[in-house]
């Protein structure tokens, strides 16, 4: 890679590496307590969202329009036990690199974790104590709901609440009555899944309109961080810098940062930033490979790296699925929605920690039988009339715990990205889940189905795409069992910061982003000015 050096030094109060929603939200909220200038350095490059052109394309021509933002097969390498495909198999990727980072393209799923969670037990596998509990972190899941807009049922006290949702949960469709019906038969509960969906507009949000597209929302109908960014833009006192991978955090000292380098990928040169402050929110990936790469005398091994942690710990949540086939469907039901209402935490609870913990939702794509498509290829009224009463497929999904084992890890690999980062090395000698207990989350989940007289069951394990990947730069009390304290910096380094859900000490069910969300709120709470 042929590059040179810029000789001009940039100088901001704070500069934030990554633009999802962790860098999004810090911007907002450290502009509105009067911080100078904040610049903002993402690798990726912008992407239009709630456009309609992009809209039609993918409507039309099934165009996925983040398949060019995704990890490629050639940006990692893949060592020990659990198979990983960054790419998503070259379909449906789970990181995305740009302006909005994630968020872009997520299914907006928020639930809060519960209060067991938060302290996991003395040498647990599922990772160390929070160095607060649940009680002191819900007035701040509160806020994060606030901030994202979260649907949901306020009813619904477990894990507790002060404050009700914002907005109120969708209806189950009729093909949730399927599943609902069958968990009751089974005593199993159930409940709304939060999710960010935003029922009625105001000014800043526009209300869903259930238009079906929800890998592509025409109008903004759900928060994603290029929202955000969008209300930032007119600040003169914030800047926006796509195409710019940072590849070193340039230390004073050893417990000072003196800011960062770039890279700026239409010129080729490589640039410093000074800053006051530093922030790492570029993703629990991404954030590790930063920090070894900034090796100096004062940290040989990489910033905040003494005690060999950085990358470690490497958890991200497993996905399962099962689909089974209901034999006939005389209501003709579609799936009405493209997003996620129904759930369970039944097995989410301490005693499953044993064996792992499991959260289930109805799958939000099937039974769907489009009748346009049919019409189209000159199918038959009797054909069609066949196809939406004949048999349906239903799929139901599982979301597992994590393992936080310390020889899973993440770290540098030789060689770039198209997006001029580091490749990315994942190890994990160590599986991340109890593959014992493979069978039993899929027993759990083909009950469901059983008492629905579903047939022809088929088991799915997900290969690892990143997705809500954490732990790599845990909060810990001190630095000999993580990487930040609980004020987020680095130990041992005054002004250098990571949100993210790396800092994360321990796995949970639960989605991990709304989780960050209220961690990021409760540091603003803590560092005001």
């Amino acid at each position: 890679m042929n590059m040179s050096m810029d000789s001009k030094t940039q100088e901001v109060e704070a500069v934030i590496v990554g633009s999802g929603i962790a860098g999004a939200m810090l911007a907002q909220g450290l502009l509105a307590q009067g911080m100078g200038s904040v610049l903002m350095l993402e690798a990726g490059p912008p992407i239009k969202m709630a456009d309609p052109r992009t809209w039609y394309d993918f409507v039309m021509n099934g165009n996925n329009p983040f398949a060019p933002y995704y990890d490629l097969p050639g940006d990692y390498t893949v060592e020990g036990h659990d198979p990983w495909a960054l790419d998503g198999n070259g379909s449906d990727g789970g990181r995305l690199f740009g302006a909005g980072g994630a968020t872009l393209h997520w299914g907006g799923l928020c639930p809060r974790m519960k209060p067991d969670d938060f302290v996991p037990g003395k040498d647990s596998q599922y990772g160390i104590d929070w160095p607060y509990d649940y009680d002191t972190l819900e007035p701040y899941y509160c806020q994060a709901e606030s901030a994202v807009g979260v649907s949901g049922d306020s009813k619904q006290q477990d894990p507790p609440r002060s404050k009700p949702y914002p907005y109120v949960p969708a209806p189950f469709p009729e093909t949730e009555g399927l599943v609902i019906t069958a968990m009751e038969t089974l005593g199993i509960s159930y409940e709304h899944l939060a999710i960010t969906r935003y029922a009625t507009g105001d000014e800043e949000r526009n209300a869903c309109m259930t238009t079906g597209t929800c890998k592509y929302c025409p109008i903004g109908g759900r928060y994603s961080a290029d929202q955000s960014l969008d209300q930032l833009a007119p600040n003169k006192k914030f800047k926006l810098l796509t195409g710019a991978p940072v590849l070193q955090v340039r230390m004073a000292s050893k417990g000072k940062a003196a800011g960062v380098t770039y890279l700026d990928m239409a010129s080729r040169k490589m640039m410093n930033v000074d800053a006051h402050k530093v922030f790492l929110t570029n993703g629990a990936l991404e954030i590790p490979k930063l920090l070894l790469a900034s090796r100096s005398t004062a940290w040989p091994k990489g910033v905040g790296n003494d005690a060999d942690l950085v990358g470690r710990h490497l958890a991200a949540s497993p996905f399962i699925s099962v689909m089974g086939t209901l034999p006939s469907n005389p209501k003709r039901m579609v799936q009405e929605l493209n997003f996620a209402t129904l759930c369970s935490r039944y097995w989410d609870t301490p005693k499953d920690r044993k064996t792992g913990k499991l959260l289930i939702y109805k799958a939000p794509w099937d039974p769907m039988v489009n009748m346009a498509k049919m019409m189209n290829a000159n199918n038959t009224s009797e054909q069609i009339a066949k196809a939406t009463t004949g048999p349906i497929a239903m799929t139901l999904l599982g979301e597992l715990q994590p393992l936080s084992q310390y020889e899973n890890r993440v770290s540098l690999d030789r060689g770039t990205t198209r997006f001029g980062l580091p490749r990315t090395l994942i190890d994990t000698p160590k599986p991340i889940f109890y593959p014992e207990s493979q069978k039993l989350f899929f027993d759990r989940i083909q009950s469901i189905f059983k008492a629905m007289g579903a047939e022809n069951l088929t088991n799915i394990v997900y290969p690892q795409r990143g997705d809500h990947a954490m732990g790599t730069c845990r909060m810990s009390k001190d630095a000999s069992t993580g990487v930040v304290n609980a004020n987020l910096q680095v130990h041992g380094v005054d002004n250098l910061f990571v949100i993210s859900n790396a800092v994360l000490p321990s796995t949970m069910t639960a989605n991990p982003t709304l989780t960050m969300v209220a961690i990021l709120k409760k540091w603003f709470a803590e560092n005001k000015g």
